[in-house]
């Protein structure tokens, strides 16, 4: 296996694979490296013939067979890019994933020397690591990792963003703007077109950021409900112990989740009237990326379970003020109950 400045090393040298497979937490930075591939190997008006997508959802082994054994069409080289291959990840169990993947095993052996085979897949859960099934794929293909940026790394990575869109930032801004925002591209690029468009032309400060940018506390509460939206407690109570940590108190915590909780059910009240993402996103104040993420995670709850989770918060804050009740505990245990709404 081997990281994406690895892999960013190798492109550049010129040295290219014929089966790649991206895992990673970070989507932004997987696309950025799967273009790479195909920006150096298709030209612009090769890519309607010779540039092959499908969706790992949905595709089977005979399609991306198919494809990769079809000859390029006026280009020396054809590329076959499969998205969201889940079915290489652990949690992926059922007999598809294992079919896809026995046969993929079998293949990548003796693909083509004029094709190149790219698979990639997010990870579901921000602890997730490299899955088991890509250790059968080490001989034959080029396993590239995705973590997520740190340091100075994510600081010239970000300035290198704020440059191609024209934005103007001191570093000692940049640095604050590096250390409020969520570490994930996609997100990281949606802030900064927001500042951008807010300041525009002006140097961007920090009391912009302060202003429009949300909190990492905000995505940890993100996190923390997609873990009980999932069932999954332990990654619940992780991230609570991690915002306890960081001096958070059990109340503002608690305070924030009513927030998340408050704010699902009004993104799924307004999308079941009909309306767009764009309206909800004006309507509520919020981020459209943002937006679109919460309504995502809206569609895991049921309107009646949203509502009795809030009137569960609201009579726990009442509780956590007036009475000396260990409030860790407490909030363990309101975290376990709605799991069972």
């Amino acid at each position: 296996m081997i990281d994406v400045e690895a892999f960013k090393s190798n492109i550049q040298k010129g040295k290219f694979d014929r089966c790649y497979i991206f895992a990673g937490s970070d989507e932004r930075v997987i696309k950025d490296s799967v273009n790479m591939i195909i920006n150096a190997k298709l030209r612009e008006d090769e890519k309607s013939f010779n540039l092959n997508r499908y969706d790992g959802e949905k595709t089977t082994f005979d399609e991306i067979f198919t494809s990769s054994e079809t000859m390029p069409f006026m280009s020396n080289v054809r590329i076959v890019e499969v998205f969201r291959a889940n079915f290489f990840s652990d949690s992926e169990k059922d007999n598809r994933a294992k079919s896809l993947v026995e046969d993929l095993q079998n293949y990548v052996a003796n693909i083509p020397q004029n094709t190149i085979l790219i698979f990639y897949y997010i990870y579901k859960d921000v602890r997730e690591k490299p899955s088991k099934k890509l250790s059968k794929f080490k001989k034959n293909a080029t396993i590239v990792t995705v973590g997520k940026l740190k340091g100075a790394a994510l600081q010239k990575k970000v300035k290198d963003v704020f440059n191609s869109k024209g934005g103007k930032i001191e570093r000692s801004d940049l640095n604050y703007f590096c250390s409020m925002v969520e570490n994930d591209m996609e997100i990281i690029n949606n802030e900064i077109d927001k500042l951008i468009a807010y300041t525009d032309g002006e140097p961007i400060t920090r009391t912009h950021i302060d202003k429009l940018v949300p909190s990492k506390s905000d995505n940890d509460i993100f996190n923390l409900v997609d873990f009980l939206s999932q069932k999954k407690i332990k990654g619940a109570i992780d991230i609570y112990n991690e915002l306890i940590f960081k001096g958070e108190k059990a109340t503002s915590i608690l305070r924030m989740i009513q927030r998340q909780y408050s704010m699902l059910l009004n993104i799924k009240l307004l999308s079941q009237k009909g309306k767009k993402n764009d309206e909800i996103a004006r309507e509520l104040g919020l981020h459209p990326y943002i937006c679109e993420k919460m309504g995502g995670q809206s569609k895991k709850f049921k309107n009646e379970s949203l509502k009795e989770i809030l009137d569960m918060s609201l009579r726990l804050e009442r509780t956590l003020k007036s009475s000396s009740v260990d409030s860790n505990i407490e909030m363990e245990m309101f975290m376990i109950k709605t799991l069972r709404v």
